[in-house]
């Protein structure tokens, strides 16, 4: 059934994570949510870290800003949101794969959109897991740069919301 599996996907697979080469979402602004506390709060991170940039300090990525959480680096904690998901969910993950599996062997499904729903299913759980917060608790200095928001990761929504897939291959 792997074999059976391998020939109908087409040499297809789908990445999941925060993907160097996915394009950035825009997001629109609307005059009635720029004033929103959420839209505050972007604006801010944006300022901090354009002046970061002229200040001689490098502007990160979304992607550097991910692997520094997921590894953890200098007086960052490692926080994993992408291997400890897959590790804690592998069953639900492999029973998600065997159902794509089925409906592609029954027809009712191409390849590409069990591939998609796939790679859709495990973020959703990835961005599960850090809304629920990951340990270790946030420092107090960290907790008062957030004004008391107490869910590490969440500041913006951005690193949550830059959690994507992509079906790659033939």
């Amino acid at each position: 059934m792997l074999q059976r599996a391998r020939e109908l996907s087409g040499g297809r697979k789908v990445r999941v994570g925060v993907l160097g080469d996915a394009p950035k979402r825009e997001e629109p602004v609307s005059q009635r949510g720029k004033h929103s506390p959420k839209a505050r709060t972007r604006a801010k991170v944006a300022r901090r870290t354009t002046e970061a940039a002229v200040g001689g300090r490098e502007k990160y990525s979304l992607l550097q800003v991910a692997i520094v959480h997921e590894f953890g680096g200098g007086h960052v904690p490692a926080r994993s949101f992408i291997r400890a998901t897959i590790d804690e969910k592998k069953a639900e993950i492999q029973a998600e794969q065997e159902k794509a599996l089925r409906a592609v062997l029954a027809g009712t499904v191409t390849a590409e959109v069990a591939l998609k729903r796939l790679g859709a299913f495990v973020v959703g759980l990835m961005q599960a897991r850090i809304v629920a917060g990951i340990a270790p608790p946030l420092a107090a200095s960290t907790l008062r740069r957030k004004g008391g928001k107490t869910t590490p990761l969440i500041l913006t929504g951005q690193l949550r919301s830059g959690l994507t897939y992509a079906v790659e291959g033939t």
